[in-house]
């Protein structure tokens, strides 16, 4: 029986010279950003359902009117909880796209300016379990070409349902 060689098994775990790189947008308050946080963004990246996750604290919130800490300040917060659990290659980062917003953004206005600002990128949005229950609104979804992905991480320690939504597929 032949193996195959290091060489192989490299060029067929490579993506495609036209595949999309793909983004985990996680967004929150993150006051303050957590373990559970940093596992959940970890367990994205191993079971590569995203190339990259990217932390995006919120910027003002209208169902979170009470948010204490200043955006920039949680942004902070997460640079150091990135920057002190993972290494600097593996791909976590923290986006500061709502930081400087003085009015709330809405996700879809993110997912327009994120794929304005990274053309070759497929975006997914990392939402909880609390967001798919009757009653939640989420604007303009429906004007997406999209379809979902479902995953469950088994490290999780809440062992919460996290839900893929991704585009361009």
């Amino acid at each position: 029986m032949a193996y195959p060689t290091a060489a192989a098994e490299a060029a067929a775990a490579a993506p495609a010279a036209t595949a999309k790189r793909k983004v985990a947008i996680y967004g929150g308050a993150f006051d303050p950003p957590t373990n559970s946080h940093l596992t959940c963004a970890a367990e994205i990246v191993h079971s590569r359902c995203a190339d990259e996750v990217w932390l995006v604290p919120c910027g003002p919130r209208p169902d979170k009117p009470k948010l204490k800490t200043p955006a920039i300040d949680r942004y902070c917060m997460c640079q150091i909880a990135v920057n002190t659990v993972f290494s600097p290659e593996f791909p976590v980062k923290v986006s500061d796209i709502d930081v400087g917003k003085q009015m709330a953004a809405y996700t879809y206005d993110l997912l327009v300016e994120l794929r304005e600002q990274n053309p070759g990128t497929d975006f997914a949005f990392v939402i909880g379990s609390d967001w798919l229950q009757a009653g939640t609104n989420i604007a303009e979804w429906t004007s997406l070409n999209h379809a979902w992905k479902e995953g469950m991480p088994e490290a999780l320690s809440d062992a919460a349902t996290i839900r893929l939504k991704l585009w361009g597929r």
